[in-house]
């Protein structure tokens, strides 16, 4: 590996990119979510979740189909096979991730400049003290557990798809819950069922929210790297090939 130059192995795994199933339209796919996020964090409220969760799955709707090529008898043989699918593979999973959770507190930053504030003092406000209807800061920490989880699934889905979508799905329908509990709370009733926690207590400021959001995906990236490298020489699960045979048609 240290052979390999990641410049030049770089630009052959974005050529890879047109091989890919349907490229263009999960191009089209990604654009289209990148949008949607960006309409529903202007929305407010529980939709600002919603909203940059679209935009940390966007960008793996072109990298995730990167595992139909690594599954080819012509990927297979190569001895760069283990390079392009691990490390490659996780840069540019956190990339994409990276790209979507930075869209989405640009967003969420501006739409409260721009609505509520002086832009003489933004830059301070932004960092220390904004906080919208769902507490921005805490929107962010849960973004970037939702990137964590879907690093980590799309890191491992390809070898063992059946346990790795069953857990995906109750972390994501969890998380779903809390932020859902979130955006409910008020004076009145301000206990958080899900997790037991005060919503008063829950008082996270843009700037420490958006580096511990980042923290969980840096996280998860690690974590991802460390379960493909562990199930490398594990065959392709039967269930994940039969998908894509079935979206190829």
């Amino acid at each position: 590996m240290s052979d390999y130059s990641f410049k030049e192995e770089s630009k052959k795994m974005l050529q890879l990119l047109k091989y890919t199933r349907q490229w263009k339209q999960n191009l089209a796919v990604a654009i289209l979510f990148y949008v949607l996020g960006i309409f529903l964090i202007m929305i407010g409220g529980f939709n600002t979740f919603l909203g940059g969760m679209y935009m940390v799955i966007a960008g793996n709707m072109l990298f995730n189909g990167y595992e139909q090529l690594f599954m080819t008898s012509y990927m297979n043989t190569s001895a760069r096979h283990r390079y392009y699918s691990i490390d490659l593979f996780l840069v540019f999973s956190i990339i994409s991730i990276t790209i979507g959770y930075v869209m989405a507190l640009m967003v969420l930053a501006l739409k409260e400049m721009l609505i509520n504030r002086d832009w003489d003092e933004h830059i301070q406000f932004v960092i220390l003290k904004l906080n919208m209807g769902m507490k921005s800061g805490t929107v962010l920490v849960f973004i970037g557990i939702m990137g964590m989880i879907l690093i980590i699934y799309y890191s491992v889905q390809s070898k063992m798809y059946g346990i790795a979508t069953i857990i995906y799905l109750v972390a994501f329908f969890g998380l779903y819950i809390v932020m859902i509990n979130l955006s409910t709370g008020d004076e009145i009733n301000d206990t958080i069922l899900a997790l037991g926690i005060k919503w008063k207590q829950i008082n996270i400021s843009f700037g420490i929210g958006a580096v511990i959001g980042y923290v969980f995906i840096l996280a998860g990236a690690v974590i991802a790297w460390l379960i493909r490298n562990a199930v490398y020489d594990r065959q392709y699960s039967p269930a994940y090939k039969k998908m894509f045979l079935r979206l190829s048609k």
